[in-house]
């Protein structure tokens, strides 16, 4: 590949990168994430740089198809937690100030330095006074807490872990939910 090549094909990376809203992505925004995930795509596909340059027309092929997966990939989770009997804690972090011991997700004041995650599971226990959840990505698991005062603090990652196979996620889940060291 000569280097002029090479060198237009990075100028046409670093534009695409520079399209993608970080913020929004942390946010979780649909269109922001949406767009990341088409700009990955583009980026990791085998094809021609020509792609980069027609990234509008090919953005909405790649999103279904990056949409297609990860709904595949999430149903494929969905099944292994359940199998497992973690159904009834997803969506909910542990919650130490409440009776029930957890919260829903979606009423926690906020994510700041929360990494990116696709499902979250409730805990067994908190460390200490706050939340505690299990976070699931598309290829790690981590124990995230929230300490009290929640709306003062910064969610902290207390251990994560890679894995490759929902077998071993469940058993990723199953330790940290509990407490336990990961092998």
């Amino acid at each position: 590949m000569a280097i002029e090549k090479i060198i237009d094909q990075a100028g046409q990376v670093v534009d695409a990168i520079k399209g993608v809203d970080l913020k929004g992505v942390l946010a979780h925004e649909p269109e922001a994430v949406a767009h990341l995930e088409a700009v990955l795509a583009l980026l990791n596909s085998d094809q021609p740089s020509a792609n980069l340059e027609a990234s509008e027309s090919l953005e909405a092929v790649e999103v279904e198809e990056s949409r297609d997966a990860m709904l595949m990939r999430h149903g494929q989770m969905l099944s292994a937690l359940k199998a497992e009997g973690f159904d009834g804690r997803l969506g909910k972090v542990y919650n130490s100030a409440s009776e029930d011991r957890t919260l829903e997700f979606r009423k926690v004041p906020h994510r700041k330095e929360l990494p990116s995650f696709d499902m979250v599971v409730a805990a067994d226990y908190a460390p200490s006074a706050g939340l505690h959840g299990i976070f699931i990505g598309a290829k790690h698991v981590y124990s995230a807490v929230l300490p009290s005062p929640m709306e003062q603090n910064n969610w902290k990652v207390l251990k994560s872990r890679g894995y490759d196979s929902d077998d071993e996620m469940i058993e990723i889940v199953t330790l940290l939910s509990a407490g336990f060291d990961l092998p």
